[in-house]
């Protein structure tokens, strides 16, 4: 069942409820003046998608028996290599 929450809520906590969605699963029906303007749902229609996910160490068992590639970490250093530079800009003031 989908939380509901105003458009103004929405607004003054978008990262919050768009992180809920989608590490969460949560669904919301956004509401203005009362009307239904719209439903927030996760993307995927998997039945999985809308539980919870599992902790890290469960995360970790499930995938446990994939074997390791020796390479891995060399492709990783070519990648950061090839981005180059994080160049962080200042937020444009209003």
């Amino acid at each position: 069942m989908a939380d509901m929450i105003t458009s103004t809520d929405l607004s003054r906590n978008l990262s919050d409820i768009l992180t809920r969605v989608q590490h969460l699963g949560e669904s919301f029906t956004v509401v203005r003046n009362g009307k239904t303007i719209a439903s927030l749902l996760p993307a995927s229609t998997s039945s999985d998608a809308a539980r919870p996910r599992g902790s890290w160490r469960a995360f970790a068992e499930s995938v446990r028996h994939l074997s390791i590639d020796p390479t891995f970490s060399d492709d990783l250093a070519e990648l950061q290599r090839a981005q180059g530079p994080t160049e962080f800009r200042e937020w444009p003031s209003s």
